[in-house]
């Protein structure tokens, strides 16, 4: 019973954001650690993480957080925590781009998570740009 749940929830993570990429460059110099992500995903027809890896550990516990977002078709609501383990939300929708400038807070002390919903059904040709920097 229990191989069977976790194969379904598996398929449903994976078909929930079909057709992903995303590429980064990332750049450490003594304390200082920057992350520069952009990427696409097709289709969004339910909730999904996009999860940034410093690969190293970030001295603090939050990162400057500068989020883009644009999608061509349907409405997608994205959302992080900040610094003070608040939630920071926003909604892209065609013509109506994402911006989000709030400092976001470290998991693991190496990655910042963000949560891609859509609302009111699937969204489609979705463009993000995720940029960090340590403080």
């Amino acid at each position: 019973m229990f191989r069977k749940r976790a194969a379904v929830v598996g398929m449903l993570i994976i078909l929930s954001g079909c057709g992903t990429t995303q590429n980064c460059t990332r750049v450490s110099v003594g304390p200082a650690h920057s992350l520069d992500c952009s990427g696409q995903i097709d289709r969004l027809s339910a909730s999904r993480y996009l999860d940034f890896d410093f690969d190293s550990s970030v001295l603090g516990m939050s990162v400057r957080a500068q989020i883009a977002l644009t999608v061509t078709s349907g409405r997608v609501r994205v959302s992080y925590e900040n610094a003070d383990g608040e939630r920071v939300v926003g909604e892209a929708a065609p013509g109506a781009p994402l911006a989000l400038t709030e400092d976001a807070r470290l998991r693991f002390l190496d990655e910042v998570r963000l949560t891609l919903e859509p609302v009111g059904g699937d969204a489609s040709g979705i463009s993000y740009q995720g940029k960090f920097e340590s403080p």
